[in-house]
């Protein structure tokens, strides 16, 4: 149970308690907000809407397909049919309904229904049908005239695709217009309402749309008008659906300031308001608005119960020194340690167009324009990140201590409801947060809190001495920092861009520096490459478990540092060999050249740490250019480096992890027996978890902008028994990795559990704890991770995939003669 929480009187609990109903309640109406806010940009894309559109578009498509044959069987065809032609009966149907959600769907209209007002979703202004007919024609002619401009001038086309991301439904006409292919005089007024009072028409021989003359007398005169709906029915299920939707959909979260409900095995538990609280295992993908797609959930054990509990009885308090320097230095807008501007400014691109330039001239300023407009609002919502957060602590500060909401995935890892605050964000958040409840620091606390500081400061690589020695020796600059940390900026604060630890090494030099006795501060240990190291004690690779710190060793291993040094030494073979193809011998040179003769381990690194989950070839390049390796090479050849550096990365992991690719191959195989058979594949974990391992084809969301670019779309849903072969065969060996992390976290809490340790730090391969109990932590880490793997695991699952399956599977691949046994007296297995 929560130790503070315990502590406060039962007058104090229950005003905490009311407060804390006040904020659920704020996060109801917030969410409530956001849901129309974004509803209200593109009704058409609503997850009810979209639902409705499928129907819509399976039901009225033989409609207008008839009508097309009837209208082609006739001598002489009307004019304003063509268009029809060209688009077909399908996206004709999509079109027809979507034009009247546009124009008739708002927030307003649902509000008025849930409000009760007349009781009466047509209270609502109705659309006439004159005006619905000008809106679906001018949309099928702007459709048109896109896909003609994009058919008769390809290299046009092909040459600003190259600059600009997407083709928005703005861009789209623009091309057309520019191509001269919008010629709405083609078609008189009355041609154009003719094809759309049709298209309406036909929409209406179904039970969806309901065309009706509506009469209102005003001042003795009777004015008549037709106007255009759904039928009752219709309007009634989407409304039902938005109820559900919108205290979930949008649901944004926030840490507790009373202990959260428990889970149970067989229920949920985290917010007091159990219509808003997340359900114990998340489904693999948000399918709630998808009718067709049932889902089987993974089953929680009592192990991974009681760990998610205890992670969400952890007490955290806000560490007000590193906030008070975070909020001062963000609010002069230093910009320092990854820090966003705290100014705002609109965005402004100063650079003119250029009017009498060429097409390519044209082109670049548009691509210029959109990377500075896309900057710009990264900045902006790293900007609103930061006020939020910022906030968001200052409002827990004045309760002293507050909780976290934990849940898994299908998986078994675990997650915070809310990433702000929370132990498993970035290091602005990590950084402000420690444990609430003190502990009495000891030498061997001390220890590990060295250890953890060093780890900050890039000095993860070395021993545990020279780590140490490294405290020591700069022992004079972190009490200064301590002192003064405004002062020694130029010690604390790292120039990195993507996962700065600034603010940690700031909050780790402050618990060093504590002259009280005591310590909050979690200690994070972490595995060296830890689904690699999973995949070494599967295949019993001796090789690979040395480089993955599975083996005792007097110094910690580098698998990063290994592949990277096998690319620089795969470039000076391919420099030095004549049969080499020149263009790759020429990128070898360059990128020799940049690195001084010596590839960084952080250029090979996001690739080595996903290898072991399934990366693909594709995923590398991703890296490669994402993680801005490649960002001092030109942006006309950034295209051939990314593919260079990508392939040699490749090949060199290939070659690295060559059992623990044929541990990827056998899941694969089996994978697809079981796709086969329209079976999911389902296994336990060595924590007791049952993973549910399951892929469906989802229908994905479609705006109007897939209706100018796509020339023939999929309606209809899917059906809930299609099995997505691709998505089963690519995912099961990251999911089965990841499943094992997430024992080997459970079984090592559930270890410290019983040993009175009640805070926890634990993210997936990260676990963390007081420095006191670091020791413990450690050791029971290598325990369990020993247990997990004394046995063949593969040998396991391919016992249990065969009842479940009732067929014969594959041999196993041959394994090596690794002890796993050697993991207990590993120093850096965790480190």
């Amino acid at each position: 149970m929560p130790e503070l929480w315990n502590l406060l009187k039962p007058e104090v609990q229950e005003s905490r308690k009311t407060y804390q109903a006040l904020i659920e309640e704020e996060m109801l109406n917030l969410s409530n907000n956001r849901y129309w806010e974004e509803y209200n940009r593109a009704p058409d894309e609503g997850y009810p809407e979209q639902g409705l559109l499928d129907s819509c578009v399976v039901h009225l498509t033989p409609f207008y397909q008839e009508w097309i044959d009837l209208i082609s069987k006739n001598r002489k065809t009307p004019e304003w049919a063509y268009p029809l032609f060209a688009v077909g009966a399908g996206k004709m149907a999509d079109i027809t309904i979507r034009c009247l959600m546009l124009e008739w769907f708002n927030s307003a209209m649902w509000d008025r229904k849930m409000d009760g007002k007349d009781g009466d979703l047509h209270s609502v202004p109705l659309p006439s049908a004159q005006h619905m007919a000008h809106q679906i024609s001018n949309m099928v002619i702007d459709i048109v005239a896109y896909q003609s401009a994009k058919e008769n001038f390809k290299q046009d086309w092909l040459k600003q695709s190259h600059y600009q991301k997407n083709w928005t439904v703005k861009r789209c006409k623009a091309f057309a217009l520019k191509m001269n292919c919008i010629n709405k005089k083609q078609f008189t007024r009355k041609q154009r309402e003719d094809f759309g009072h049709h298209m309406l028409r036909i929409a209406e021989m179904s039970n969806i749309v309901s065309i009706k003359n509506y009469r209102k007398r005003i001042n003795n005169r009777w004015y008549e008008r037709v106007v255009v709906s759904f039928t009752d029915d219709i309007l009634m299920e989407l409304n039902n659906k938005h109820n559900d939707l919108v205290s979930r959909a949008s649901l944004l979260y926030r840490p507790m300031i009373v202990p959260p409900v428990p889970h149970a095995v067989d229920s949920s538990g985290g917010n007091l308001m159990p219509w808003i609280r997340k359900s114990v295992v998340q489904k693999f993908k948000d399918v709630y608005w998808d009718e067709t797609v049932t889902q089987k959930n993974s089953t929680p054990s009592e192990i991974v119960v009681r760990g998610l509990n205890s992670l969400m009885n952890t007490e955290w308090t806000v560490n007000y020194k590193v906030y008070e320097v975070m909020n001062c230095l963000f609010h002069n807008n230093t910009r320092e340690a990854n820090l966003p501007a705290y100014n705002f400014d609109a965005f402004d691109f100063g650079e003119s167009y250029p009017e009498q330039g060429t097409k390519e001239e044209k082109a670049k300023w548009c691509q210029r324009k959109e990377e500075t407009w896309s900057s710009w609002y990264k900045e902006e919502r790293s900007r609103g990140r930061m006020l939020v957060r910022l906030k968001l602590a200052q409002d827990l500060m004045k309760w002293g201590f507050f909780y976290h909401i934990y849940t898994c995935d299908f998986r078994g890892r675990a997650y915070t409801a809310c990433d702000l605050l929370s132990p498993q964000s970035s290091d602005f958040d990590r950084s402000l947060i420690m444990f609430a409840k003190p502990v009495k620091q000891t030498e061997q606390g001390l220890y590990w809190l060295k250890i953890h500081l060093a780890n900050l400061f890039d000095q993860d690589k070395e021993p545990f001495d020279v780590r140490i020695k490294w405290v020591e020796d700069n022992l004079n600059n972190i009490k200064d920092t301590a002192r003064d940390p405004f002062e020694m900026r130029w010690f604390w604060i790292s120039d990195k861009k993507k996962k700065n630890p600034s603010f940690q090494r700031l909050a780790a030099i402050f618990e060093l520096c504590r002259t009280d006795g005591l310590t909050q501060l979690p200690i994070q240990m972490d595995g060296s490459c830890n689904g690699v190291q999973h995949w070494a004690a599967i295949m019993r690779d001796i090789d690979l478990s040395h480089k993955v710190n599975l083996q005792h060793s007097k110094d910690p291993q580098d698998l990063y540092g290994f592949v990277a040094d096998s690319m620089t030494n795969s470039m000076k073979e391919d420099i030095k060999n004549d049969f080499t193809d020149p263009n790759t011998r020429g990128w070898a040179e360059l990128f020799l050249n940049h690195w001084d003769n010596k590839i960084p381990r952080s250029v090979c690194k996001r690739a080595v740490m996903t290898d072991p989950y399934g990366v693909t070839f594709y995923g590398i390049r991703r890296y490669c250019k994402s993680e801005g390796h490649l960002d001092w090479v030109g942006k006309d050849r950034i295209a051939g480096a990314v593919m260079e550096l990508a392939t040699y990365i490749d090949k060199c992991l290939k070659n690295t992890l060559t059992n623990a690719n044929k541990g990827k191959v056998w899941l694969k195989q089996v994978a697809d027996i079981a796709s086969n058979m329209g079976k999911n594949l389902e296994w336990t974990t060595p924590c007791g978890f049952k993973v549910v391992h399951q892929y469906y084809e989802i229908l994905t969301r479609r705006s109007v902008a897939k209706l100018f670019n796509m020339k023939e779309l999929n309606f209809g849903s899917i059906d809930s028994s299609q099995i997505d072969d691709d998505q089963v065969n690519l995912a099961v060996s990251p999911n089965y990795i990841h499943s094992l992390d997430a024992a080997h976290m459970w079984l090592t809490m559930n270890r410290m559990i019983n040993s009175g340790i009640t805070n926890f730090s634990f993210v997936h391969d990260s676990y963390g704890c007081a420095a006191p109990y670091v020791s413990m932590m450690r050791q029971y880490t290598k325990e369990e991770f020993y247990e997990m793997h004394k046995e063949p695991l593969l040998n396991k699952l391919k016992e249990e995939l065969q009842l479940l399956l009732g067929v014969e599977l594959p041999a196993i691949p041959e394994c090596g003669n690794f002890e796993v046994s050697s993991v207990l007296e590993a120093d850096y297995f965790f480190h």
